[in-house]
């Protein structure tokens, strides 16, 4: 339970699924695994390490950043890491602080194609991307497949697109919305546990009360009920935690920070914020 639960789920991945290809003599096939995973909590991990690599080389040098994003761009362009990089490209040049373009038909372009190939990643996708995905090599970072691939780049479509939608914008910056933003982390933390112990305990007993079908719908409120209620204890544990790290921060860097977890552009060269 321990390795299934902190090591596999964290480090190492699962053999057979996308995650840093030399772990594989140490991984354990997913159908070994304790509860299977719903989420790629590792990726998410290492993902994490590389934007904080990217940060490293940012403030030593803008050649060497720009060589690393580039190079590990392409090496990343058949896994779910390239997310990270466009990610943290979009954040260190503050695209989503800058006006909207007055061009309104291209985001909404990005948005409708993100999501059209997301949908018809489950029956079609482009003989190039199967290709890719599949291909042996080692000068890319093993692929996913296609059509998780194909969900990945439509995602990053959306993303463009509602960055630079002027009524999304307005629509995401409500206070009401932006006030309750701040509970995302801690529901994504805490739903876990929550997932697989009340709400599928629940389950279990609806559905040999009312059947499947309101089993589910039972389930899925109670859980996300109990999330929410649950993560208002941890909200304080997620403010304290971010508390110390950016007091440990400055005092690593002799001085205060310009904004908090947004890299700032400088003339000679990019200095990430955290």
């Amino acid at each position: 339970m321990i390795r299934d639960g902190i090591i596999n789920a964290l480090l190492l991945g699962y053999r057979g699924l996308p995650g840093v290809a030399f772990l594989a003599p140490w991984q354990q096939p997913v159908e070994q695994s304790f509860v299977a995973p719903l989420w790629t909590l590792s990726i998410e991990f290492y993902g994490s390490m590389v934007v904080l690599g990217l940060c490293w080389c940012a403030r030593r040098s803008r050649a060497l950043w720009w060589s690393v994003v580039l190079l590990g761009a392409i090496f990343a362009i058949r896994s779910a890491y390239i997310c990270f990089f466009v990610g943290h490209l979009l954040a260190a040049f503050h695209r989503a602080e800058k006006p909207a373009p007055e061009r309104k038909l291209l985001p909404v372009f990005f948005i409708v194609s993100g999501i059209f190939l997301c949908v018809l990643a489950e029956v079609w996708q482009p003989e190039w991307l199967r290709r890719l995905c599949a291909d042996p090599t080692y000068l890319l970072f093993p692929g996913q497949f296609a059509p998780m691939q194909q969900k990945t780049f439509g995602a990053i479509l959306v993303l463009l697109g509602i960055i630079d939608l002027e009524v999304a914008r307005r629509f995401l910056s409500r206070p009401w919305l932006v006030s309750r933003s701040q509970l995302s982390f801690p529901v994504y933390l805490i739903h876990w546990p929550i997932l697989f112990g009340p709400a599928a305990a629940l389950f279990l007993l609806l559905n040999g009360v009312f059947g499947i079908e309101l089993a589910r719908i039972g389930a899925i409120v109670v859980g996300i009920g109990l999330a929410f209620a649950c993560n208002t204890f941890f909200l304080g544990v997620d403010r304290r935690a971010l508390e110390l790290s950016r007091g440990l921060r400055r005092r690593l860097a002799g001085a205060p920070l310009e904004m908090p977890g947004v890299a700032s552009v400088g003339a000679n060269r990019i200095v990430p914020a955290e």
